[in-house]
Formats: structure tokens, C-alpha cells, sequence
């Protein structure tokens, strides 16, 4: 009954000599087998894991096709744009011819007009007789047709050699009219042609001196002012915080001066500017006054007199003058008449007293000569009010003035 039972727990099938291999295995070397295939697995299902995720991510990665177009053009809109180009161009041309007809039309008018008025005064005239027979030949008939180069507008009047019209003259009946040279379009344009000006209100600038001046005080000095030059330092301002660009400009001015204030009053007289291609030129005559730094009007200078020595020599002249006359009148005796007068005579008829009347007179006559010519220099010499050049000052514009600007090229 065992050996019965044994073999029916024998194993069976295709994979019975395996499993009984397996049987007879150790259990360390069926242990050792187990992890084997255990790993083999693992490795097995990672590396179709993988494999699997690869494809996908090149599936995805893949770039799709560009999808082309076709653009078709339809003739028809081009058709369409063409013929709209087309119809304008044709309306504009119509409207050109339409302008250019009745121009024409109204020229023609003109011109019929003006050979009415020509016929009408040609027929109002009669033609004056030369002779006795043409006195008593028939009347001319009124409707004697005009002729053909009365209807017809009068030629354009010739120019001469000096490009002025010559005179026209016309002969109607053996009456000779000349009319004279109208003036030309040209010349109307020029004269109605209006100057380009800028108006300068009153304002102040900032200015260098560039001529120092020795102003002289004398009234005589005073008739002959010292001329100033000036250069325009930086912008001039206006009114109302507005500021105008005038640097570089040119102010000629004149200077006198004044012993009460010791300062040299500047007057202005012009400005002058020139653009900066030279195509463009202001000089105008303008009104004004310079300020000194220290804010008041003129320029502070410093005085200066030479006349000391001139009227130091005068005195002695004088002096000498005196001593001559003295001398003079020691070789003479003076007589005074119930009647006032007085008469001069010599004291005594010697040599002496001659010779001292003679040399005393002539001394003191040289000396009153020489005493008016030092006086006289002195007069020329009297004090001046120095001021050096490269001073900043002000220019003040007191009175509003309309600049014109003139078109004229400078040489550069």
C-alpha cells in the first residue's frame, strides 16, 4: 500500500524530470537558483521598461510636417484695381481739360472785348483830309468791315537792348499815337515784394568791450564822442522771461565823458548781424545805453588830468611877466591931469632907464604870450575818464526797433 501510494505522488507531466531535478538539488544551490532567475527577471522587465519609454518619447518628439498652402491670385481683383486706377486718372485729366477750356474761353472773351473797344475808338476817329480833293470825296460808310489785324490782339511789346519796353506807335488815319512803356510784371512784383523784419522789443544783453576808450570831460570832447565797439556775449532777454539769440552781433556805440559821476556814458547807434552762411545781414541804427557791473548806468573809469605842469609853466610865465613890468615901470613916471588922465614919460633921457623900459616891456609881452599858449594846452589837456577794454557790461535796448533783415552775401 506504501509503494502504491509513493508512486502516485511521483510527479507527472513534461515538466516532471525538472521538478525532480529540483528535488534533488541542495537547498542552498535551490536558494542560490531561486535568486538567479529571481534577478534575471528584474533585469528582464527593466530593459523592456525602458525600451518601451524610448519609443514613446521618440513617437512625441517627432516634428510635424509643415502644411503648405495655396495662395491663388484673383484676377479679378486685379482687373478691378487697374480699372479703378484707370477711371481716375481719366477724371483727373477731365477736370484738367475742363479747367484749360474755360481759361481758353475766357482769354477768347478778352481778346473779342478788346477788339471791340479798339474798333469802336478806331471808328469814332475820322481820318483829317490832306488835300482839297480829299475833302470832297465821299465819307467813308460805317459799315465798312474792320480790318483783320484790328481784330486780332495786339503783339507783345519788344524789349531793347537796356531791357526797357520800347514805345509803341500806331497810325490811324495819319494820326500818329505813341503810348508809353508801362511798367513790367517783374518790376510790380519787386516793388510789392515786402522785406523780412523782426521786431526787437526793449530788452538786455550781456556784452564784451573790445575797444577801451579815453573819453574826454570838456565841453569841446563832449561835441566829438569817442566811438565804443561791442560784442554780444550771451542772449538777450525779452519781456515776459522770453530770451532772443543774438550772439556774436556787433553794437557800435559812442562814449562821453562825465567829471560829476567819473563815468563814461554810452549811447548806442547800431547792431549788425550777419547769419551763419553769410546770406544774411542786419545793421540797424537802434536806441539804448550801456550798464556798468555794478548796475547803474555808464562806465566807471578812472580819471586822469595832465594839465599840472602846463599850469605850473603858466605861472612862472606869469611870474616873469610880472617882474618884466616891473622893471618897466621903475625907468618910467606916471603924470595924472586935473582932467584924469595919465600920461607915461621917462624919468630921465639916459641909456639906462631905456634899456630897462626896453627889456622890462619886451619881457612881460613874451611872458602874457607864452602864458595864453600854456592855457591853451592846458584847456586841451583837461581830465579824462579812462576805461580798458575786455570789460563786461549790459546793453540795454531802451526804445523797440523792427530789425530788417537784408539778403546779401558777406565774403567769408
Amino acid at each position: 500500500m506504501l509503494l502504491g501510494k509513493d508512486k502516485d505522488l511521483e510527479p507527472r507531466g513534461p515538466l516532471a524530470p525538472l521538478k525532480k531535478k529540483w528535488a534533488e538539488l541542495e537547498p542552498k544551490k535551490q536558494k542560490t537558483i531561486t535568486l538567479l532567475i529571481v534577478g534575471l527577471a528584474i533585469v528582464v522587465f527593466a530593459g523592456l521598461g525602458y525600451q518601451s519609454r524610448h519609443k514613446h518619447a521618440k513617437k512625441t518628439t517627432k516634428t510635424p510636417k509643415p502644411v503648405t498652402k495655396e495662395i491663388s491670385l484673383d484676377t479679378d481683383m486685379i482687373e478691378k484695381s487697374l480699372f479703378r486706377q484707370a477711371q481716375e486718372t481719366i477724371n483727373q485729366q477731365g477736370k484738367l481739360i475742363a479747367d484749360l477750356r474755360k481759361e481758353i474761353a475766357k482769354i477768347k472773351a478778352a481778346q473779342a472785348q478788346q477788339a471791340k473797344e479798339t474798333s469802336r475808338g478806331r471808328q469814332a476817329i475820322p481820318a483829317p483830309p490832306s488835300n482839297k480833293k480829299a475833302t470832297r470825296a465821299k465819307p467813308v460808310k460805317p459799315t465798312r468791315p474792320v480790318p483783320q489785324y484790328y481784330a486780332t490782339p495786339p503783339p507783345p511789346p519788344s524789349f531793347g537792348p537796356g531791357g526797357k519796353k520800347e514805345k509803341e506807335t500806331n497810325v490811324i488815319g495819319g494820326i500818329t499815337f505813341i503810348s508809353n512803356p508801362l511798367p513790367t510784371h517783374e518790376s510790380k512784383k519787386e516793388e510789392g515784394k515786402k522785406k523780412f523784419q523782426i521786431y526787437l522789443p526793449p530788452s538786455f544783453m550781456e556784452a564784451t568791450l573790445l575797444s577801451g576808450l579815453d573819453a574826454p570831460t570838456t565841453t569841446s570832447g563832449k561835441n566829438n564822442p569817442v566811438p565804443v565797439l561791442l560784442r554780444i556775449k550771451d542772449l538777450a532777454v525779452l519781456p515776459n522771461r522770453v530770451k532772443a539769440n543774438l550772439k556774436g552781433c556787433f553794437v557800435l556805440a559812442e562814449g562821453r565823458g562825465n567829471l560829476a559821476s567819473e563815468r563814461v556814458d554810452v549811447r548806442l547807434l547800431t547792431l549788425s548781424c550777419v547769419s551763419k552762411h553769410g546770406e544774411a545781414v542786419i545793421d540797424q541804427p537802434i536806441k539804448g545805453y550801456v550798464v556798468d557791473e555794478d548796475g547803474k548806468a555808464g562806465l566807471r573809469g578812472l580819471v586822469s588830468a595832465k594839465f599840472g605842469a602846463l599850469l605850473a609853466r603858466s605861472l612862472l610865465a606869469g611870474f616873469i611877466g610880472g617882474v618884466g613890468e616891473a622893471v618897466r615901470s621903475s625907468a618910467m613916471t606916471y603924470n595924472t591931469t586935473e582932467f584924469g588922465t595919465q600920461t607915461q614919460m621917462f624919468s630921465s633921457n639916459d641909456a639906462e632907464n631905456i634899456a630897462k623900459a626896453g627889456i622890462g616891456g619886451g619881457i612881460s609881452e613874451a611872458s602874457k604870450n607864452l602864458q595864453k599858449f600854456y592855457l591853451q594846452l592846458a584847456e586841451q589837456t583837461l581830465p579824462i575818464i579812462q576805461v580798458g577794454a575786455t570789460k563786461i557790461v549790459t546793453v540795454v535796448i531802451s526804445e523797440g526797433v523792427k530789425l530788417e533783415v537784408k539778403d546779401a552775401k558777406v565774403l567769408m
